[in-house]
This record gives C-alpha cells, sequence and structure tokens, in this order.
C-alpha cells in the first residue's frame, strides 16, 4: 500500500471517530498501518492541518484542510443540486428534516439537509458526517440498492448495536434490506 493510500487510511480513520478523535494507539489499531508508518504519517498530516493533535488527550482530530476541501468537494457537487427541489419538497410536505446521502466506503456519507428551527430536536445529521448503513433509515435504503459484494462486506463486520432496535444480526439485516427494496 502506498504512502497516500495509507495517509487517506489513516484520515478516513480519525475523522469516521467523530469530535472524540482517536489516540495513537487507536489510530494503529483502526488503520493497520504499521507504528512506525503510522507515526510518520501522523506527524505529516498535522504539519499540514489535515489533521490536529489535541495536547491534553493526545488525540487526532480533523484539520482546517480537511473542513476546507470537504467543503469545496461538497460545494461542487453536482447531486446535491439536481436533488434539492425534492429534499424541499419532503421536508415542506412532512415538516421534518430531509436528508441527503451517498454510499462511501461502506458507510453513508450525508452531503444536503434541509431542516427548520422550529424542528426542536436536533439530529446528528451533519453535512460531510459518515454514518453506519445498517442502523439508519437511509443506509438502509442505500444498502439495499447496493451491490452484493458491498452487501457482504458490511453484513460481515460485527453490526453495532446503537439503540434497542438497532439490527446486529446480519442474517436478519438481509432479510430488512430485501423488505426495503421491495417496499421501494
Amino acid at each position: 500500500m502506498s504512502a497516500l493510500s495509507r495517509g487517506f487510511k489513516i484520515i478516513d480513520a480519525v475523522t469516521a471517530a467523530g469530535t472524540t478523535g482517536l489516540p495513537f494507539a487507536g489510530v494503529v489499531e483502526a488503520t493497520g498501518v504499521p507504528k512506525a508508518s503510522t507515526h510518520r504519517l501522523l506527524q505529516e498530516l498535522v504539519e499540514i492541518s489535515a489533521l490536529t493533535l489535541d495536547a491534553q488527550t493526545r488525540h487526532y482530530r480533523g484539520g482546517l484542510l480537511l473542513a476546507r476541501i470537504g467543503a469545496s468537494v461538497t460545494a461542487n457537487y453536482d447531486l446535491r443540486d439536481a436533488a434539492r427541489p425534492s429534499l424541499q419538497a419532503l421536508h415542506d410536505e412532512f415538516g421534518h428534516v430531509a436528508t441527503l446521502g451517498i454510499l462511501g466506503n461502506d458507510t453513508g456519507v450525508y452531503i444536503d439537509k434541509i431542516e427548520s428551527s422550529s424542528f426542536g430536536l436536533r439530529l446528528h445529521s451533519e453535512i460531510g458526517k459518515s454514518f453506519p448503513l445498517h442502523c439508519t433509515a437511509m443506509g438502509k435504503v442505500l444498502l439495499s440498492y447496493s451491490d452484493a459484494a458491498t452487501v457482504r462486506r458490511v453484513t460481515k463486520r460485527k453490526l453495532e448495536s446503537f439503540t434497542p432496535q438497532t439490527i446486529t444480526d446480519a442474517q436478519q439485516l438481509r432479510r430488512e434490506l430485501k423488505q426495503v427494496r421491495a417496499d421501494g
């Protein structure tokens, strides 16, 4: 694996950890990149502001360079423009948060949302944030229309429980995906 690929693997693992970030050992564990390479790449990524290192917790988090790149990519993503009228119509009809997501690296990624200030509950659907496919309605829709290899990769992993209703059994998830696809 090239240094560039390992660097992106590290960035992906750190940003997937959210605002908590990851300590050095967590980055090594999450990526499988050797310690020496991880150390060198983390230093470089911090130098260019792709990642930050919290001096107190010693956790790495996404940096301003990633925020700038992500905002630029998101702003120029044509799917958002094409889907915006439908997203607005859903929001107007039901009065709830309407989100748009895409499949990215066996997770979902929010690329747009419309919410109203009168809707009291704030959901964790930040634009650019990734979400597991097995435990959200949008994730199940994305997964149900994915190729068999993607479904196999996702169901092969440990399906983490986030709520008492989260499906953690691969066979049950496959049945649910079949139903989602049948329901359209």
